[in-house]
C-alpha cells in the first residue's frame, strides 16, 4: 500500500518527505484544492488503497487543517507548521492525528486534544524530522489497522 503526502503551498519539505516511502503531491495552498486532490486519490482505481497525509506551512497549514476538517475519514495524518490563528470551529471537526508545529493555538473543546498534538517550532531540519516521524507513525498505523475505516464512519 502506498502513502501519499499532499504538500499544500510549499515544495520545501519535498526532498525530506520523498524518501521512497511516500509519493509527494504538491498542490495550491487552498483547502478546496486539497479536498479535490483527496477525492481524486480515494476514487482513482489505482490509488484508492493509498493512505493520505497532509502537510502545510503558513497559509498551507491553515488550508490542510480546513481540508482535514472537511474530509477527515479519508486522511491518515496531518502536519500543520505555523498555521497562525485557526479557530476551534475548524479544529473540533478534525478526527485524524494532527501535529501542530509552532504558533498554533489549541483553544478548542477537550475532544480535540485526543487528535491534535502541539509542539514548538524548531529549525527547518527538526520540523521536517518531526513531520517525517509523524507520518511514519500514523500513516503506517492507518495501513496496518483496517478497523480505522469503520471508526471514521459516522
Amino acid at each position: 500500500m502506498t502513502s501519499i503526502i499532499i504538500l499544500a503551498g510549499t515544495r520545501s519539505a519535498e526532498p525530506l518527505l520523498r524518501d521512497g516511502r511516500y509519493v509527494v503531491l504538491p498542490v495550491a495552498a487552498q483547502w478546496d484544492e486539497i479536498v479535490r486532490a483527496v477525492d481524486f486519490i480515494i476514487t482513482d482505481r489505482e490509488l484508492c488503497d493509498s493512505t493520505v497525509g497532509l502537510y502545510g506551512e503558513g497559509a498551507g497549514a491553515r488550508a490542510v487543517l480546513q481540508a482535514a476538517a472537511e474530509c477527515s475519514p479519508n486522511i491518515g495524518a496531518v502536519v500543520a507548521v505555523s498555521p497562525g490563528d485557526v479557530g476551534p470551529e475548524v479544529l473540533e471537526r478534525i478526527r485524524v492525528p494532527t501535529l501542530l508545529v509552532g504558533d498554533a493555538p489549541l483553544d478548542a473543546p477537550l475532544h480535540v486534544h485526543q487528535y491534535c498534538e502541539r509542539v514548538p517550532a524548531g529549525g527547518r531540519e527538526e520540523v521536517l524530522g518531526l513531520a517525517h516521524a509523524w507520518f511514519g507513525r500514523h500513516l503506517g498505523a492507518a495501513q496496518r489497522e483496517p478497523w480505522m475505516d469503520a471508526q471514521n464512519v459516522e
